[in-house]
């Protein structure tokens, strides 16, 4: 091989080598994709949907549907997910994590569920139609647990009367004995003349374990012996001499 051949392949060589090095350069980098946001600390993660802070109403799906509408691959990512909700509530994402919240309603894990309604809970009022779809899960401490802070966030409303409505709308249909007299506490703690007005309100309803338990808590309320169905509605006005 003459010296000519020698210097034409060593300077094939170097070309081939620096298109090869450009090659594995740009094969490895990756374009963040629009829809990511950074971790505290660095790293990323992906948080997809809408990303407006707009305000949007949220439609309160019934918690006993029992319809999966899950897309697939949330359900076996739930962990994933929850994190995610857990990043997108620290950035101010309520609505996105709302949503991720009816998704994961349908996760086999329990303990993603656990975790989903505490998020929830931390949100407040905002999360209250997410919240009811878990109050009737099929494992109980999720249950118990949804039903607790859902309870605590209703108690806490400021205005009175969207209170004593949801409030009301849960006891004509609730069946748990347990659930429905922690209820009906809360109506008695109400301002007396409130209190007095919708116990005698929920005594009167078609819910049998409602009514009953209603009629005890305005007896204690009015100090009245007489809280039977019949006594009550010959009377309905009495709560009138109760005062604040």
């Amino acid at each position: 091989m003459n010296r000519r051949s020698i210097i034409t392949f060593f300077s094939f060589a170097v070309i081939l080598f620096a298109i090869l090095a450009v090659i594995v350069r740009f094969g490895n980098h990756r374009t963040p994709q629009p829809d990511e946001k950074k971790r505290p600390g660095g790293g990323s993660a992906v948080y997809s949907g809408d990303r407006s802070e707009a305000h949007r109403d949220r439609q309160t799906v019934p918690a006993n549907s029992g319809e999966n509408t899950a897309p697939t691959g949330v359900v076996a990512n739930g962990r994933e997910m929850v994190a995610d909700m857990r990043l997108g509530l620290a950035s101010g994402q309520t609505n996105e994590v709302c949503e991720r919240a009816l998704q994961l309603r349908q996760s086999p894990d329990a303990g993603v569920r656990l975790e989903v309604i505490r998020i929830l809970g931390g949100i407040g009022w905002r999360a209250l139609p997410e919240l009811s779809d878990y109050l009737y899960d099929g494992d109980a401490a999720v249950s118990r647990e949804a039903f607790r802070l859902w309870k605590g966030i209703v108690a806490g409303l400021p205005n009175e009367n969207k209170k004593i409505q949801i409030l009301l709308a849960n006891l004509s249909v609730m069946t748990d004995q347990e659930r429905i007299d922690e209820l009906v506490a809360v109506l008695a703690a109400l301002p007396k003349a409130s209190a007095a007005s919708t116990l005698l309100s929920v005594a009167q309803s078609s819910n049998p374990r409602a009514a009953e338990a209603a009629r005890t808590a305005y007896q204690s309320l009015a100090g009245v012996a007489d809280v039977s169905p019949s006594a009550v509605q010959e009377s309905p006005q009495q709560d009138m001499r109760i005062t604040n």
